[in-house]
């Protein structure tokens, strides 16, 4: 028989407390986030993670992914019609996403520190805090708590000339909680682009918003998203889908499908 544990959670200025069945306090700490063992996670209460196995090396950002992606995909109309981004060893950009999507792509910079993307090794994503991953032929990043500065993504299409960039942004509600949309697309011979970068807390007036590389046939692009005034505390994340190239040559996502796939995304991870 295992050692049998109780968990308890009371109101009181410490945060969370957990006992085992003798009443004895296990852990308790100021922010109600504990990590038990192999790999439990409570937050405020709440189980969020499970131990034991591959389980324990997933983040919570990976489990809100995995927990709605398929319903986000299948409410949204765009279930089959994504195209699958694939992952090289890089560190921290995509050098050629399948077929040639990219060429040293998708490089995520946040107050001027780039961000690295997590190993998947044998079906066990390993990933720590501050990291961008591939899933399902999506990529995926999400920082809690960010004094913002500037937060960009960039790199290169790889589209050999045959790009057609452009930038721009809309504001939603999710669960009450105002969320800032900005999306840079690119359109071309290669599958259509969507970098989706967002900001929950804020609007889209509060923030400027460019491609620093203007020419809009340029397989280059840095998009860049800067606060208007101050330096604002957030939650920032950026997703980034493509369209399937065998729905044909006019294959390009539409405002309305990418705000469709933001919005119930978001509704699930918010």
């Amino acid at each position: 028989m295992g050692t049998h544990t109780e968990i308890n959670s009371k109101e009181k200025s410490r945060g969370l407390i957990i006992k085992d069945k003798d009443g004895v306090v296990l852990q308790e700490n100021d922010t109600c986030v504990l990590k038990i063992g192999k790999g439990l996670e409570l937050e405020n209460g709440v189980l969020i993670a499970t131990g034991g196995g591959a389980d324990t090396s997933k983040n919570k950002h990976l489990k809100e992914v995995e927990g709605v992606l398929s319903d986000v995909l299948t409410q949204s109309g765009l279930q089959g019609k994504l195209y699958s981004i694939q992952r090289e060893s890089n560190a921290d950009n995509i050098g050629d996403g399948g077929s040639d999507i990219y060429d040293n792509g998708n490089i995520i910079i946040v107050n001027n520190a780039t961000v690295t993307y997590g190993n998947n090794v044998g079906g066990t994503y390993i990933l720590e805090d501050d990291q961008a991953f591939v899933y399902e032929g999506i990529i995926f990043y999400k920082k809690r708590n960010v004094v913002l500065t500037k937060f960009q993504v960039k790199g290169n299409y790889g589209s050999d000339g045959n790009t057609q960039k452009s930038i721009y942004s809309f504001d939603i509600t999710v669960n009450g909680i105002p969320i800032a949309v900005f999306v840079g697309a690119k359109q071309g011979d290669d599958p259509s682009t969507n970098t989706i970068m967002y900001i929950v807390g804020g609007q889209v007036a509060d923030f400027n918003f460019v491609d620093t590389i203007t020419a809009t046939n340029n397989d280059n692009y840095d998009y860049t998203i800067t606060p208007k005034i101050g330096t604002p505390t957030r939650t920032i994340g950026c997703i980034t889908i493509a369209r399937n190239t065998s729905l044909g040559t006019t294959s390009n996502f539409t405002e309305d499908e990418v705000k469709g796939f933001v919005l119930r995304f978001l509704e699930g991870t918010v």
